[in-house]
């Protein structure tokens, strides 16, 4: 599979399969999909229960990159670094 996409890396690199980049990390990170919710609020909620509220910044890309993701894109961090950020 080509992971071009956030979706498809994310896609790679957990197992999961969903229809978005939301979809899919919400089944990675057993979370439940609201209607309003985003890929970096997903995250935040995840970061928040894990104790990494330090780590949740004003985008996904800086939150990501305060837990250590490296990259200018999030298919560049998750090419580079994998899930790294992500929980």
């Amino acid at each position: 599979m080509a992971a071009e996409s956030v979706n498809g890396w994310l896609m790679q690199l957990t197992g999961q399969t969903g229809e978005s980049a939301v979809q899919t990390y919400a089944k990675w990170a057993s979370l439940t999909v609201g209607p309003d919710d985003s890929l970096y609020r997903l995250v935040t909620r995840k970061l928040v229960a894990n104790g990494k509220s330090a780590q949740v910044r004003e985008s996904l890309e800086a939150t990501l990159a305060a837990g250590g993701a490296v990259g200018e894109s999030i298919e560049e961090m998750l090419s580079k670094t994998g899930l790294t950020g992500w929980s």
